[in-house]
C-alpha cells in the first residue's frame, strides 16, 4: 500500500526530469527552475530515495512472508494447527 501511495509522486518527478511542467502551475516561479542543474539534483536525489524505500518494503514484506512459511512448516511438522489446539 505505501509503495503505491508513492508511484503518482515518482511519475512526476520522473516527468519533471525529463523536462515535462505537469503538475506546476502556470504562474509558478518552478516552471523557471526546471533548466536549473540544483532543480534536477534535488529531484533525482528524492527519486533515488523513494526507490529506496520502495525496495526496502518490498524486502520487508519478503522477509514476513518467508518467516510466515517457515513458521507455518514448523507447525505442520509438530502436528500442531490453530484447530487442535483449540479441540
Amino acid at each position: 500500500m505505501a509503495i503505491a501511495a508513492c508511484l503518482p509522486y515518482l511519475a512526476l518527478k520522473v516527468a519533471w526530469l525529463s523536462g515535462s511542467t505537469v503538475g506546476i502551475p502556470t504562474g509558478s516561479s518552478l516552471r523557471g527552475s526546471l533548466d536549473d542543474s540544483a532543480f534536477y539534483a534535488v529531484n533525482v536525489l528524492t527519486v533515488a530515495m523513494d526507490l529506496t524505500y520502495a525496495v526496502q518494503m518490498l524486502l520487508g514484506m519478503l522477509v514476513l512472508v518467508a518467516g510466515a512459511h517457515l513458521l507455518a512448516e514448523r507447525a505442520a511438522a509438530h502436528g500442531t494447527t490453530a484447530a487442535s489446539r483449540r479441540g
